[in-house]
């Protein structure tokens, strides 16, 4: 079996994307700062954010379905394209210092389109360049990638937008012109593979099997669930993150630098997520990741400094990788390839189903009661969710990978 450090499209895959993960990084931090300091407002921010949920979301069904019938490569590069004219759109308008929120925001919307058709594409690429015995493995480096990226993204995007607003936008756009390039130089087929002369199937068909699988799969119904409300309680724990240090008076770089402390963590999270995985079966590990996340969340909302909230989010980061690693390798060896990019496109579905409310509301409540209690009312959420999972029968089918 070929060696992943060996595997020259994988390698080509994981650096392009680690570059641009590092972009994303960069303009995460940038985007809220950029509205906030335009104009004084969490809910304008979290407006911002909330319409590029909405544009994944209207566009997450369409893309799954599209992924299983058209070449996923050509929906790469089509999509990774239009992500880096967003990015070049922003940077223009800081450049020139014409930030108006309601043209943002449409960009925004258009961003979350094509990152739709990015994720609902890129989501099988990893299962179509690796052996399946190395799912975990890739998987687990995948995850060092993003919390990698998080520990260098947010401090240079903080440093960046100090020097000159427009700058973060303009990296992350570059960094998905590399993305591009490497679908472009990648040798394997990226799929859906049929044989000559078949048919694409039809969208009522493709859309019946998916749901029928998902239907039958007690796990699947569990993992969307789950991901749908954790994803939307950190989305919004971090918007609070960064609103509450502007009101503590932390300067971007300063929010920057206690990020990329949360994201160290979850680095170490995923340099040993795999085993983690191997060691503890995946029902301790989502219980135990459940738990630990109401914890932290209550810790962002009492924290007095920058560092103390990014420690907080860092043992969020920390959990979050091993419990991502094991629960993306059971749904990809569980899911038949012919219907993975539709499920996929359902799971990322599911996960932005609250996305769109979640930065909304942490901007308006930080409004209104202020940075704690708007944490404290996130923590709470989680507790709820970790009562759930605590008895979620579907978790006992995971056994250690």
């Amino acid at each position: 079996m070929e060696s992943l450090w060996r595997n020259r499209d994988y390698n080509l895959w994981w650096s392009a994307t680690a570059l641009s993960a590092i972009g994303s990084q960069i303009s995460g931090i940038a985007f809220p700062l950029l509205i906030l300091y335009s104009t004084a407002s969490a809910t304008a921010a979290g407006a911002v954010a909330a319409c590029q949920s909405v544009g994944f979301l209207v566009a997450a069904v369409p893309a799954g379905l599209l992924t299983d019938r058209m070449s996923r490569r050509r929906l790469l590069v089509l999509s990774t394209f239009t992500q880096a004219s967003v990015a070049a759109a922003v940077a223009g308008l800081a450049f020139v210092g014409h930030v108006e929120v309601r043209l943002v925001a449409a960009l925004s919307l258009v961003d979350g389109v094509a990152l739709a058709l990015h994720n609902a594409a890129a989501g099988p690429v990893v299962s179509r360049l690796v052996a399946p015995a190395q799912l975990g493995q890739a998987t687990a480096r995948m995850q060092a990638r993003d919390s990698a990226a998080g520990l260098a993204g947010p401090p240079l995007g903080g440093l960046l937008f100090m020097t000159a607003a427009w700058l973060p936008f303009a990296a992350d756009g570059l960094s998905y012109l590399l993305v591009v390039l490497s679908v472009i130089l990648m040798r394997r087929s990226l799929g859906p593979d049929r044989l000559h002369g078949e048919a694409a199937p039809s969208i009522r068909r493709q859309l019946s099997e998916g749901r029928r699988f998902v239907q039958g799969s007690a796990f699947v119904r569990f993992l969307l669930f789950w991901t749908c409300l954790t994803d939307a309680c950190i989305v919004g724990l971090l918007l609070l993150f960064i609103a509450m240090g502007k009101g503590r008076g932390d300067d971007p770089t300063t929010v920057g630098l206690a990020s990329s402390l949360a994201s160290a963590l979850g680095l170490i999270g995923a340099t040993f997520a795999t085993r983690i995985a191997r060691c503890l079966s995946g029902e301790r590990v989502v219980r135990a990741t459940s738990w630990i996340l109401a914890f932290c969340a209550a810790g962002i909302a009492v924290a007095q400094t920058a560092w103390q909230a990014g420690i907080f989010l860092g043992i969020v980061y920390l959990c979050a990788a091993p419990t991502n690693v094991v629960l993306e390798t059971h749904l990809v060896k569980a899911t038949p390839p012919e219907v993975l990019g539709r499920v996929l496109m359902m799971l990322m579905t599911f996960q932005r189903a609250l996305l769109w409310v979640s930065p909304l509301a942490a901007g308006a409540l930080y409004d209104r009661v202020g940075g704690t209690a708007a944490a404290l009312m996130f923590a709470a959420a989680l507790a709820g969710l970790a009562v759930m999972t605590t008895r979620a029968q579907a978790l006992r089918m995971l056994p250690k990978l």
